[in-house]
């Protein structure tokens, strides 16, 4: 086998053959670390191309980390003008009613208003009936339609129901 070692001379041949041999297995042996150190290179290639990608995803990531820590610092923010929008809804709705509520007062005032106009107006007449003064009536029209077309305009102003 390999670990064989031949010395001395004996008869003359035997050197050759073993030298050859030799050379043959040294020339496997080269060969076959070459193919190991091709084999090796192949890997070493594929390792680092492996470790680029790695570096590009882990690049890749830790940009859509920040973006995220962005969106989520965004998010706190909405959160925050969401619960201050739900407070001004809730106000809004507090001032909804009581608007709701003045309305309905103005509403009763108002026809508190027309009912003691009409009792004044009565009174007023009643006190003149009594004075025996002389009331005059007099009706104004609404303008036709041809007035309007014309462009006249009216010249007398109403104030109010009762004058």
């Amino acid at each position: 086998n390999n670990n064989s070692v031949v010395s001395g001379g004996g008869g003359g041949g035997g050197n050759n053959s073993e030298a050859k041999l030799l050379q043959r297995k040294l020339k496997d042996l080269e060969s076959s670390s070459k193919k190991e150190a091709r084999q090796l290179e192949t890997r070493a290639n594929k390792a680092e191309t492996a470790l680029q990608k790695l570096q590009a995803s882990q690049q890749s990531l830790v940009a859509e980390r920040d973006s995220l820590k962005q969106d989520n610092n965004a998010l706190a923010h909405l959160k925050a003008d969401l619960d201050s929008f739900k407070a001004k809804a809730d106000r809004c709705k507090e001032l909804e009613q009581e608007v709701a509520k003045k309305e309905a007062d103005i509403a009763q005032i108002a026809e508190l208003f027309k009912k003691e106009t009409a009792l004044r107006k009565k009174y007023k007449n009643d006190l003149e009936d009594l004075k025996g003064a002389i009331r005059v009536y007099a009706r104004c029209r609404p303008m036709a339609k041809y007035e309007i077309e014309k462009g006249c305009k009216n010249v007398v102003e109403i104030k109010d129901d009762t004058s």
